[in-house]
């Protein structure tokens, strides 16, 4: 981990994406913790890496056990440009293994240390300096170096070099996993380890008055008792004025100096001195802790890298996946006194699938789940999301839903919100499968549903009348004998006029109110009130079967959407692949009398696995959200957009799509699309199982005015020119697999890309500006 000046902080490491987006083992961020498009690195590095070095003209050197950089061979080591592409400067073969520390001198010249015994051919066992330009520095004499690895290199502001790791020789010389060099490489025998550290050592720094810090996992220095991290005097004799007690109970991973002489330390302990710090802790200048820093329950796993800002503020990253029991995926920032920084939000929308979304008159939108956080802020299952899609702190469901699924939700016109699942409890009050929130998230004392449902309620539809329809997998609410589907007064009690007999076979999972009062209802099931009926049914007002309503053999398979057409027409998508008879892939139309509309997608094959959620336009075309991946043969991964007649809609380019389930789909009024799933990207770009599209559909937020964009031609043979009225910083090209075929850096307002290389197809363009974004799609021909 490294922080540039301007505030960006570059990681590195074994990850292979980050928010949802495929980045290879390094990655810009900006400010707030979101992926920086200005640095691209293209596949990136086909290993770990270890070690990132920033020089003063704001190039980057990285380490590690990667042996090509973007499709380039480079043995663990490459430096790059500030923009994240190759260094061709640089030179050399590489190291024949891991490089694991880099420094960098005052003159330009770098330092390095791993497990490597050549560096560019030549024997170079385990340290080396390097010129600038990356060829071997053949004035720095190391001799036979060291017998085993280098975990840690710092220079001294005299030039001198404190090296650290595994090793118990230098140059045949006794040095027990510490020495301090010569600028020209020779054994500075002045310092005096004695035996050293009975163990390894992982991290080292220099204070102001030349002392020396270390970390790592031994238990004592020179024979003396010292546990995991201590002081030397600049002469390597321990410093007993730096009294740690018992220090801490595991290993040390990384140490940083701040400017009052105080010391921050993370690693894999959950102790100093007895009392309990989870890998991150805070160590005064005479070696006591510092209990003004306080994580709380800090990180669930190592601690292995820290980065401090000049205000104090310090970025950590390791195998964490929470801090202080808030969702934080291996990267975090903290304020000055330990607490979690709420601006630097790395993991940004849900911790898990979105099941329900639902706009709010007010363009506010409610999400129900499988989530325990959104943003990183604790919200167990619902969640209410302002405009913009950042959380409405205003809505305030407690502990929500604790380990349970919200699968669907209804807002009253007095803003109270219905919501179902298969949680048994809500804030800690028993609360079976239903309950009514007020619109501030508390729940509503006025909606009794006595002992609920006795298994999961998939689907809830308000009525006008404000009485409250609820389909699931249930036999029972409150008591009473209630298969599958029940009606419910205002108040939670059961509507007794609402008569369904036997109820339905199997589960009710969608359910849609015609105009008339009648309910159209889809699921699981074969039979309804003991009459066959596969699949789908209509109901009158008071529960009895619509005999009217003729479906034939039915569905052959679950219905997981009902949807109503203005002209009464049904819409329903599921798991089918046969209705009535006919082979329809799991999404087809019915008319008003439930039989087949054969004039819905006649020529096509439909999708190729489930169809979760349909949703109308008002200009009667349709967006469709599954898991599918292709729709009428064509590569559409977990959403389509279908003109009215089925076909699809090509004016709707999803790019590459989602990259995983597509629960629910929702329309705005101002016909933004509105999407929940299980996905953590969205055409290639990182978004945790929620996301808002134009109707075009590219990703709304951060996308720039259209009016200034235009590109052409479409379709095109041998070039597109791109024009925007500012300045084009980056294009990106991709298959309709999500495979990066180009990326250029035009640096200009008019840019004219050559495509003759590219196959014949169809292809995606992410067009960046600034820090906006826009995706078009590009026809090849």
């Amino acid at each position: 981990m490294a922080l540039q000046t301007d505030g960006k902080i570059i990681i590195g490491g074994s990850f292979t994406s980050y928010n949802g987006v495929a980045v290879n083992r390094i990655i810009r961020l900006n400010t707030d913790g979101t992926k920086d498009s200005g640095f691209n690195v293209g596949t990136g590095v086909n290993s770990t890496i270890s070690a990132i070095v920033l020089q003063t003209d704001g190039k980057i050197i990285i380490g590690g056990s990667f042996t090509a950089f973007n499709g380039v061979t480079k043995n663990r080591i490459v430096r790059l440009n500030s923009d994240g592409s190759l260094d061709g400067s640089f030179t050399g073969t590489g190291a024949n293994n891991s490089v694991t520390s880099i420094a960098m001198q005052t003159d330009g010249k770098i330092l390095i240390g791993g497990n490597f015994t050549s560096y560019s051919g030549t024997s170079k066992n385990r340290i080396a300096r390097l010129n600038s330009n990356g060829t071997l520095d053949s004035g720095f004499t190391t001799g036979t170096g060291t017998n085993a690895l280098v975990s840690s290199i710092v220079l001294q502001p005299d030039g001198k070099i404190l090296v650290g790791g595994s090793f118990v020789t230098y140059n045949g010389n006794t040095v027990n996993r510490i020495v301090r060099l010569n600028p020209d490489g020779t054994l500075d025998t002045r310092f005096i380890s004695g035996t050293g550290t009975n163990d390894y050592i992982l991290s080292i720094v220099v204070q102001s008055d030349n002392k020396i810090i270390i970390g790592g996992n031994f238990a004592s220095y020179n024979d003396v008792a010292s546990n995991k991290i201590a002081r030397l005097n600049s002469d390597g004799s321990l410093d007993s004025g730096f009294t740690i007690g018992t220090g801490p109970n595991n290993i040390v991973r990384s140490l940083v100096l701040q400017p009052d002489g105080k010391i921050i330390a993370g690693g894999s302990f959950t102790a100093y001195n007895g009392v309990t710090r989870n890998r991150m802790m805070r160590v005064n200048s005479d070696g006591t802790l510092d209990t003004g820093f306080n994580p709380g329950t800090a990180a669930n796993n190592i601690v292995s890298a820290i980065a401090l800002q000049p205000d104090g503020k310090m970025n950590i990253g390791g195998s964490f996946t929470t801090f202080n029991a808030v969702t934080r995926n291996r990267v975090a920032r903290l304020n000055t006194d330990g607490t979690l920084d709420d601006s630097f939000i790395t993991n940004k929308g849900g911790n898990n699938a979105v099941r329900s979304v639902l706009q709010q008159p007010d363009g506010k939108i409610l999400i129900g789940g499988a989530f325990t956080a959104f943003n990183g802020i604790s919200r167990s299952g619902v969640a209410r999301l302002n405009a913009d899609g950042s959380l409405d702190t205003s809505f305030n469901p407690g502990t929500g839903v604790s380990g349970s699924t919200v699968f669907s939700m209804g807002l009253q016109p007095d803003g109270k919100i219905v919501i179902v699942g298969n949680f048994t409890s809500h804030n800690g009050i028993t609360s079976n499968r239903i309950t009514r929130l007020n619109p501030d998230g508390s729940i509503d004392a006025g909606f009794n549903a006595g002992t609920g449902a006795n298994n999961i309620i998939s689907s809830v539809l308000l009525q006008p009348d404000g009485k409250i329809l609820i389909g699931g997998s249930f036999t029972n609410y409150n008591g009473i004998a209630k298969n599958r589907i029940v009606r419910l007064n205002s108040n939670g009690s059961l509507d007794a006029s609402f008569n369904i007999g036997v109820g339905a076979n199997n589960s009710v999972l969608a359910m849609t109110l015609q105009a008339d009062g009648k309910i159209i209802i889809g699921g699981s099931f074969t039979s309804y009130k003991g009459t066959a009926m596969s699949r789908i049914a209509r109901l009158n007002t008071d529960g009895s079967l619509d005999s009217g309503f003729t479906i034939g053999t039915g569905s052959n398979s679950t219905i997981y959407s009902v949807v109503l057409q203005s002209d009464n027409k049904i819409m329903i998508g599921g798991a089918f692949t046969i209705f009535n008879g006919v082979t329809i892939n799991r999404i087809t139309r019915l008319n008003e009398n439930g039989t087949l509309d054969t004039g819905f997608n006649s020529t096509g094959t439909g999708a190729n696995n489930i169809v979760w959620s349909i949703a109308i336009q008002s200009d009667g075309k349709m967006i469709v959200g599954g898991q599918f991946t292709t729709f009428n043969g064509i590569a559409n991964k977990q959403i389509s957009g279908l003109n009215a007649d089925g076909s699809i809609n090509t004016n709707f380019s999803q790019g590459t799509g989602a990259n995983s389930i597509v629960y629910s789909v929702a329309l705005q009024l101002d016909n933004k699309v509105l999407i929940g799933g299980n996905f953590t990207g969205y055409n290639v770009v990182g978004r945790n199982r929620i996301a808002r599209l134009y109707e075009d559909p590219t990703l709304s937020n951060d996308e720039f005015e259209k009016s200034a964009f235009s590109f052409y031609p479409n379709p095109a043979s041998t070039d597109v020119t791109f024009s925007n009225d500012n300045s084009i910083d980056l294009i990106k090209i991709y298959t309709i697999n999500g495979q990066e075929v180009i990326s250029v850096m035009p640096n200009a307002s008019l840019y004219k890309l050559d495509v003759s290389n590219l196959s014949d197809g169809i292809y995606f363009a992410q067009v960046f500006s600034g820090k906006k974004k826009v995706s078009v799609k590009i026809i090849k021909q």
